[in-house]
């Protein structure tokens, strides 16, 4: 009975993305993203609801119906921002008096749902992602509740290789807006997946969520998210801010970059080493460079501006 209501609330709670394609990522700074959502106890506010988005809450559980499943939302519009007009705040709640649910924001596996069907107990929180970003970074405010600690988690993979992970648990109360940086140190291998988990309680298991421990309120307060590159002072808000594509996979003497709209910045390509080995300015959406000076494998280019990444992706050379 718990396990096939739990795999419902799951379907209703979660949209996924199918991980060999770019994501649609949210802004770093939390102000677009926010939609009014109807639902039979009337409107609520979320983020970042659509089945191509990056990161997700937990708030359509608001919505269940069923007075005897109601639970208070888990992600909230703040008006009391860091930077911009909103920020989020998470808390920690109670569901349907069956399990307590961590206030989170987090990237989402696209087979999330059949792995708990199978009672695994190994949900891995993955998207497709480009890049390897050398720290996480933002802005943060922490209430808990009865000794509570919230949790900041980065995982980046090589596919079904973990190459980096890190954690940062924040034990104490902060009352105001306080900066983190989690440095990300990698082991030999280039990114595909990444997962990403903001919760406001940190004793989670999203492979399990009647594992989860907490306090019922502890609220987490994130804004103006972003990733860090080397050359240091190069920042990348979290995610992109539009949808570019590199085409014909495999590319052999040139690619086609096109983007979701019009833009006028710098277009970068590394080698799987982290070096340059082209660069152009451009403006417009569509960009066309020549590759047939690069050696075959895999590359990957930002689209910058003023130091500040937009968006990334992949080229394959043949």
């Amino acid at each position: 009975m718990k396990k096939t209501f739990f795999i419902l609330v799951i379907t209703l709670a979660f949209n996924t993305v199918n991980s060999q394609t770019q994501p649609v990522f949210p802004d770093g700074g939390l102000e677009v993203k926010w939609v009014s959502v109807p639902s039979f106890r009337g409107p609520y506010n979320d983020y970042s609801i659509g089945s191509g988005e990056l990161m997700h809450t937990l708030n359509s559980l608001y919505g269940f119906e069923g007075q005897e499943f109601q639970t208070e939302l888990t992600a909230f519009k703040e008006t009391n921002a860091h930077g911009g007009q909103y920020a989020m705040r998470l808390t920690t709640c109670n569901f349907a008096n069956m399990l307590l649910v961590p206030g989170a924001f987090a990237t989402l596996s696209p087979n999330f749902i059949a792995q708990f069907i199978e009672n695994s107990g190994n949900i891995s929180v993955v998207h497709g992602f480009e890049g390897k970003p050398t720290h996480l970074q933002g802005y943060y405010k922490f209430t808990p509740v009865g000794g509570d600690s919230a949790a900041i988690e980065i995982e980046l993979y090589d596919f079904d290789v973990t190459i980096a992970s890190e954690k940062l648990v924040i034990k104490q109360a902060v009352s105001e807006w306080t900066y983190f940086d989690i440095p990300i140190h990698y082991s030999i291998g280039t990114t595909s997946d990444i997962k990403i988990i903001f919760a406001s309680s940190a004793a989670y298991d999203f492979g399990n969520l009647f594992n989860c421990q907490g306090q019922v309120g502890s609220s987490l307060f994130i804004d103006d998210i972003a990733f860090s590159y080397i050359p240091l002072g190069i920042t990348q808000p979290l995610l992109e801010q539009f949808i570019s594509k590199a085409y014909p996979i495999p590319a052999s003497d040139r690619v086609i970059i096109e983007l979701d709209k019009e833009f006028s910045g710098n277009l970068l390509i590394y080698n799987m080493l982290g070096s340059e080995v082209f660069q152009t300015t451009f403006s417009g959406s569509k960009i066309e460079c020549n590759t047939s000076n690069l050696q075959s494998g895999n590359y990957f280019y930002r689209i910058m501006k003023e130091n500040k990444i937009y968006s990334t992706g992949r080229i394959v050379v043949e």
